[in-house]
């Protein structure tokens, strides 16, 4: 069997509960060669699935690291998670990751800020109403503060940042608690949809009329939400499509200055595509578009992006079959970068299951795995790993 490089992805809770060299042995045990630490992250409510664990853990978000504030916009730099006093945990995890030969990465996300209150540069819908919990990414300050960010992680010399959130979200998952599983799809894409200045002026000097758009888009929300999706506003597709084609640009803008920032310090930065993880997120049973397709909707142009930095795609499917097609659409596109995934529960139920995983991985040319993530995993599935990728995984 290839020989598989992977990279576990572990949260805060995870050391602060076990501590960090407890993790890092587990790391070890599944064959990892490195782990990817959460900083700065959004606020989530987990079920664990450890023995010994409390069930469920709590977190508002924030950062693990101590943020310097200098090299962020005045009053923007990450807000530190509660609790941890003086406390550097990616400091914490650095040490204790080289103890164990292990590398330390990064698992930052970038656009997504849970603590609240307005700010700048939010994305707005075309009601006006503002999404504060979202960063646009043409957004008022949004260069400047993801190059900070970048500036600041590098400060810790870890091997790679997985740089998430890095373009616009869906409308899921922009807030906690919501209550979104009875709008209709094509609603949910349309209230994703930003007109903050960033978005709006730029297409108004390139001749889009914005106005006319937003209400053509209020028109057809009104109308899905109404139980009347079928009456589509008559120039709605035509007035979307050059609003939506700048997107692409402002995101390759944003990867490739983050990428080229943290390359001077000797750090490779790596876009965490979301894209073919949404549909199967809930439970694996991923239907629809594939990803590279699916990705547009979140300014992401794959074949372009995949010139400018790596790209790791995020691919949640409990079908080889659909796994298959992901992976392979992926890289028509030019797509090297390691492969996320999910190697228990929804997506492998089984040791056939993870066997077949593995097969579909090393038959489409995978080099690199990103295991989503240690605390979702049993100790089954722990013990399964250390017994596949620990002999046939990284040297």
């Amino acid at each position: 069997m290839k020989r598989l490089r992977a990279t576990l992805f572990i949260q805060p809770g995870d050391l602060l509960a076990e501590g960090a060299m407890s993790v890092m042995a587990a790391a070890r045990t599944v064959g990892a060669a490195a782990v990817a630490l959460a900083t700065p992250y959004h606020a989530y409510r987990d079920v664990l699935r450890h023995p010994g664990r409390i069930r469920i853990e709590q977190s508002p978000g924030g950062a693990a690291h101590v943020p310097d504030p200098h090299l962020y916009p005045r009053g923007e730099s990450p807000s530190r998670l509660p609790g941890l006093g003086s406390r550097d945990l990616l400091s914490e995890a650095g040490t204790a990751a080289g103890e164990a030969g292990l590398s330390l990465d990064v698992w930052a996300v970038f656009l997504h800020d849970d603590r609240g209150g307005q700010r700048a540069g939010a994305v707005v819908n075309a009601f006006g109403e503002a999404y504060p919990d979202l960063r646009c990414p043409a957004g008022t300050g949004t260069l400047a503060y993801v190059v900070g960010l970048v500036e600041d992680l590098c400060r810790y010399r870890p091997g790679r940042i997985f740089a998430e959130g890095l373009h616009w979200y869906p409308l899921a998952h922009g807030h906690h608690h919501e209550r979104l599983e009875w709008i209709p799809p094509r609603a949910a894409d349309l209230l994703a949809l930003c007109f903050c200045d960033g978005c709006r002026l730029p297409a108004e000097a390139a001749g889009v009329d914005v106005d006319t758009l937003r209400q053509q888009v209020r028109d057809a929300v009104d109308a899905e939400l109404g139980g009347c999706g079928d009456r589509q506003p008559p120039r709605l597709v035509e007035l979307l499509g050059p609003y939506l084609s700048r997107r692409s640009e402002v995101v390759e803008l944003l990867a490739t200055q983050c990428t080229q920032r943290a390359l001077t310090h000797g750090v490779e930065l790596v876009f965490v595509d979301l894209a073919a993880g949404m549909s199967g997120w809930v439970d694996g049973r991923s239907t629809g578009p594939l990803g590279v397709r699916r990705a547009r909707d979140l300014g992401i142009d794959i074949a372009k992006l995949s010139r400018r930095t790596r790209v790791a795609p995020a691919v949640y499917a409990s079908s080889s079959a659909r796994f298959r097609r992901e992976l392979s659409a992926y890289r028509r596109h030019g797509v090297d970068g390691p492969v996320i995934i999910r190697p228990g529960a929804p997506d492998v139920t089984s040791p056939e299951g993870w066997a077949r995983r593995l097969e579909d991985l090393t038959e489409s040319g995978i080099e690199e795995i990103g295991l989503y993530q240690y605390r979702f995993l049993t100790a089954a599935e722990l013990q399964r790993l250390g017994e596949t990728l620990g002999t046939a995984g990284p040297g």
